[in-house]
């Protein structure tokens, strides 16, 4: 069975994501749990032994069920951030090493709508996704996380 490089330490959590940007028509398409603003590049966690260009294709089939086209490495990221609540209140910590590679998607597969949804899995969690293309112009006006 795969397994993500995502595991927990003590109340903090590290997180090897891979991550796509996908900017086509002027525009970029983002991802975030429904019924928040909590944007982020579409991707996901990468399976032990899986190359990082193998996960996002494996992340874009899985998730908006296109495919796409992996081009070059644009930014890698070490990221700091806080993960949600543990069940004792305390606040579980992240540390995520992130790849994040320039992406096309063939959009005939898409929805025609600017949002769309889904669904994906983290850590044993489940949860519902929202799909949405942004004007560029309008990417300054929201934070993508992590920031």
């Amino acid at each position: 069975m795969p397994r993500d490089i995502l595991f927990n330490h003590g109340n903090a959590r590290f997180s090897y994501r891979i991550s796509a940007l996908i900017v086509q028509n002027g525009r970029v398409l983002l991802q975030c749990p429904v019924g928040t603003q909590d944007y982020a590049f579409v991707g996901g966690h990468v399976e032990f032994g899986e190359t990082a260009k193998d996960t996002l294709i494996r992340e874009i089939r899985e998730e908006i069920h296109t495919d796409a086209t992996i081009g070059d490495l644009a930014a890698v990221g070490e990221i700091f951030i806080d993960w949600g609540t543990l069940p004792d209140g305390t606040q579980r910590h992240c540390h995520s090493i992130s790849l994040y590679f320039y992406t096309t998607v063939d959009e005939t597969q898409l929805p025609k709508a600017d949002r769309f949804f889904g669904y994906d899995e983290a850590g044993g969690e489940k949860f519902s996704l929202e799909y949405i293309w942004i004007p560029l112009e309008e990417l300054r006006n929201i934070t993508v996380y992590p920031p």
